[in-house]
């Protein structure tokens, strides 16, 4: 054989790699005797079979192993969208919005609801609203990664999990007067009424196509469906495009459709005539160009302060189409100022404890990819910005505030435009008090002004943590922790850490009285607060959307430090949230269609109905523990026995007084004082112990006497 030519046989070997020509000259010759060819031969006839239709390789068809049907790889490359398959040259550039948009037209086009990123390849982005339209598709990829100018975006790693429901928000204490109600109907064949007050979410002029799908409608079924013997009345008392203020306003009529509306020119006195047992209030989404707080609060101490007061919940709204025009829905701003109501009243209702349905949780969790209640903070680092060193002592003038500075965290939140904090500083001197912001307003939302927390030191007092109420008035916290008596000559009058985290206000201070050495000897003691002591921990009213955080002091010139400063924004997409892979796109939930309605703006269609608010609706226990209330049960102590029946054990029931025994709301762990004591079983409680005189007793007259005292059934005079 020569040089130039290869056995035959190699044409028939299962893969063609094995037959090298990349090494020999076109006029080589490939096979033996009639059958040999030249390798240039060979290679032309190769392309010719791949350009033969039209001389387009892509026509080459391809089928799949044990499919029937050979398509083109462009159709296969077709079924995966990616967004660099559409945007200019393919790389991170600008022009990755315009890749976005196309992509997101191919899969409205096609049906498709993934785009994919190509690996390892970022994603910009801008803030305009043709980026925002392009609402019909999940945006997938390898790595977690912000779309800039878009908060609500992301590119949403493989590995995320989906969403999952968070745990009950209305708990069985939230709906005392709904369940007594219920309990009674279900003995005697009574009523219970249940309304809800609120804006176009849950009125009949929302844009479903049938009254049951409404979303009321769902919250009646649930209710239904846990107390199925009990007749009930619904009230569906929402009226289009309304706000808290319109809401508590005695100018605002009632609906023309709700009956005996002629009768009333308010609508809140015609709601509070029905006796609702249970009364579902729900705004915001009118409300992100300025909530009242005031009048929201003042609506809900109109209805406590009714003869026939109902069970309580609240709504708590969620965002509107990222794609809608409709009042500027797509406009960041407006987004920010629902965000700044929503998270108003899921805070007012933790920190007054009024039970809760949180629509605008679950619908970031689904249509989104992260939970806004649910965050970790991120540390900022001094190096290379205007951040001093951790530690470093710096002045600030008569009446100057310390403002967060300008310096961005890993996941590009700014300090100083942020919802969520940490910090941990070192003053000097003491002050007299020191206040900071717990939320702000831009003037763009329109919306009230920052609630203030206040901490004050006076002098032989304890330390008092004032919450300054967004609807006015103040409440003082009283910590138990004295004023720090500081040492002459210390180097700091204060060491002091501050967290607010959600609706979670976290106050710490180190105490020279505690007895626990000074922890600013060493700077690793500070950031984590090691030997404070924490002094205030509660849920408090505020604001969402962000803003920039400050502290103010009492007029004097102060030495300050700071040991550690965190932030998160609860608004936007990044790693500090709990992430999920979106299950739902933007475009799904509102879209308008003959079939589900919808309004391609703020109403949800029945799908978006079914799949947001239907799921927090009935994850609640709309019928919690009154099932599992035994028969009979008895309980036992040191201080005598008592037996409680079904009815008594009803932890709804109210005050159950049993002679010198009272019970309400008995649970797992609880427990009460019976009677001093008794003179025989199932006797009644004295009214005051017995007393025992021992003349000359035994021995065994003494243990015995001693049994009985130590039982609390008698009272031992002498002996």
């Amino acid at each position: 054989m020569s040089n130039n030519q290869m056995p035959a046989t190699a044409f028939g070997k299962p893969y063609l790699e094995e037959v090298r020509t990349d090494n020999l000259h076109p006029e080589s010759l490939i096979g033996t005797g009639d059958d040999a060819k030249k390798v240039g031969d060979v290679a032309d006839a190769a392309v010719g079979a791949v350009q033969a239709s039209g001389g387009d390789a892509t026509n080459t068809t391809v089928m799949a192993e044990g499919g029937i049907v050979a398509r083109t790889p462009g159709i296969r490359a077709a079924d995966n969208i990616v967004v660099h398959d559409y945007g200019v040259g393919g790389v991170s550039t600008p022009s990755d919005v315009a890749g976005i948009i196309a992509a997101d037209a191919q899969g409205d086009k096609t049906g498709g609801k993934i785009l994919r990123v190509a690996p390892d390849v970022d994603v910009l982005g801008d803030a305009s609203t043709a980026l925002a339209a392009a609402n019909h598709t999940v945006i997938l990829g390898n790595k977690d990664q912000r779309i800039l100018g878009a908060p609500r975006r992301a590119v949403h790693p493989d590995h995320y999990p989906s969403p999952s429901m968070f745990p009950p928000t209305v708990k069985a204490r939230h709906l005392t007067n709904f369940l007594t109600a219920c309990i009674e109907a279900s003995k005697t064949g009574g009523t219970v009424r249940i309304g809800v007050m609120g804006d176009s979410v849950d009125s009949i002029a929302t844009c479903a196509r049938t009254p049951v799908d409404l979303p009321w409608e769902l919250l009646c079924d649930a209710v239904r469906k846990a107390w199925p013997n009990v007749n009930f009345e619904t009230y569906n008392c929402a009226i289009g495009g309304m706000t808290w203020n319109s809401m508590n306003s005695d100018n605002t009529p009632p609906n023309p459709w709700n009956p005996g509306y002629a009768d009333y020119t308010s609508w809140r006195k015609y709601v509070a005539s029905l006796n609702l047992d249970f009364l579902l209030l729900y705004s915001a989404g009118n409300d992100g160009r300025g909530i009242d707080v005031t009048a929201m609060h003042d609506l809900v101490q109109f209805f406590e302060g009714q003869s026939h007061v109902p069970s309580i919940i609240f709504g708590v709204t969620y965002q509107p189409s990222l794609g809608s025009s409709t009042l500027d829905y797509w406009d960041v701003g407006i987004q920010e100022g629902i965000d700044f109501a929503a998270q108003y009243v899921r805070s007012y209702a933790l920190a007054n404890d009024y039970g809760y349905l949180d629509f605008g949780r679950w619908h970031a969790m689904c249509r989104d990819g992260f939970d806004p209640t649910v965050i970790s903070l991120s540390r900022l680092a001094p190096n290379g910005t205007t951040l001093l060193d951790w530690g470093t002592p710096f002045n600030l003038a008569a009446n100057q505030d310390y403002d967060f500075p300008d310096v961005t965290s890993v996941y590009n939140v700014n300090a100083n435009y942020c919802t969520d904090w940490a910090v941990t500083f070192s003053l000097d001197p003491l002050p007299n008090v020191l206040d900071f912001q717990c939320s702000g307003a831009q003037a763009i939302w329109g919306q009230p002004g920052a609630n203030p927390v206040f901490v004050l030191f006076n002098a032989g007092d304890n330390v008092i943590i004032r919450i300054q109420h967004p609807y006015g008035g103040t409440t003082d916290y009283d910590t138990g922790v004295p004023v720090p008596t500081v040492a002459a000559g210390a180097a700091w009058g204060l060491h002091m850490g501050v967290a607010l985290k959600g609706t979670r206000l976290r106050v710490s201070m180190w105490s020279p009285q505690s007895g626990i050495p000074d922890p600013s000897t060493l700077e690793d003691n500070m950031w984590m607060e090691k030997g404070m002591i924490t002094i205030f921990d509660r849920h408090i009213e505020r604001c969402g959307a962000p803003y920039a955080p400050h502290f103010s002091f009492d007029g004097q010139a102060y030495k300050m430090a700071i040991h550690s400063l965190l932030v998160a924004d609860s608004t936007k997409i990044n790693p500090d949230q709990q992430r999920y892979k979106p299950i739902v796109t933007d475009n799904e939930l509102y879209e308008f269609t003959d079939a589900h309605g919808g309004s391609d703006a703020y109403h949800f269609n029945s799908e978006g109905t079914r799949k947001i608010l239907g799921p927090v609706i009935y994850a609640q226990d709309w019928a919690p523990d009154v099932a599992a209330a035994p028969q009979v049960a008895s309980v036992a102590g040191r201080t005598g026995a008592v037996q409680l029946t079904a009815e008594d054990l009803n932890p709804v029931d109210g005050w159950q007084s049993l002679g010198n025994v009272k019970a309400q709301s008995l649970e797992a762990d609880d427990y009460f004082k019976g009677a001093k004591s008794v003179t025989a079983w199932d006797a009644p409680a004295l009214g005051e112990q017995p007393t025992l005189t021992l003349t000359s007793p035994t021995i065994n007259e003494t243990g015995l006497a001693n049994v009985l005292v130590a039982y609390g059934l008698c009272k031992l005079i002498s002996q």
